[in-house]
């Protein structure tokens, strides 16, 4: 999990500070949240989800967290990743429907704001990223929000595969 994370994220449930150990992001009152390939899972289970994709992260890390331990896939240098070939006419629109699986390249927009200089930027609902990483390339300090571990997990290879620094996290 990288630095900014550590130092900013705090419990959801108290505000408290967080601490990484073995078992994930801990607080002072015993909340844990799982950190899994370096992503901290910030879903709360008594919270009403307002997305599916809550229930179905918060299911899959508790019942079969050993299948999220490794890469679903080799990061791959000159290839787009799987599940944005899969995802990409839900994320980038109709127009990108005939290009599901056919994709040669990233379909990363240019963002209409001015040169950054590190400021933050939050993308809450990123999916894999493709903001973030636009946002980025501008100067911006990038941290992407989706409730989906999968699409996360997609996000990071993405930007670590085009060379970007962005922080990711599960959470809704």
């Amino acid at each position: 999990m990288n630095s900014w994370l550590q130092e900013n994220l705090v419990c959801p449930r108290d505000h408290s500070n967080l601490l990484l150990n073995e078992e994930g992001l801990v607080c002072a009152f015993g909340h844990i949240y799982p950190v899994i390939d370096g992503i901290p899972i910030m879903l709360l289970e008594e919270a009403k989800p307002t997305h599916g994709e809550c229930s179905r992260t918060l299911e899959l890390v508790s019942t079969d967290k050993a299948f999220y331990q490794g890469s679903e896939e080799l990061d791959r240098q000159d290839t787009v990743d799987a599940y944005v070939q899969q995802i990409v006419g839900g994320t980038c629109g109709h127009m990108y429907r005939p290009l599901i699986g056919k994709l040669s390249r990233y379909p990363i927009p240019e963002i209409r704001l001015p040169q950054g200089s590190g400021q933050i930027l939050l993308d809450i609902g990123c999916n894999w990223g493709r903001w973030c990483i636009s946002a980025a390339r501008k100067g911006y300090s990038c941290v992407g929000i989706d409730p989906s571990l999968r699409a996360i997990r997609a996000a990071c290879r993405v930007a670590r595969q085009l060379g970007v620094s962005v922080s990711y996290i599960v959470a809704d």
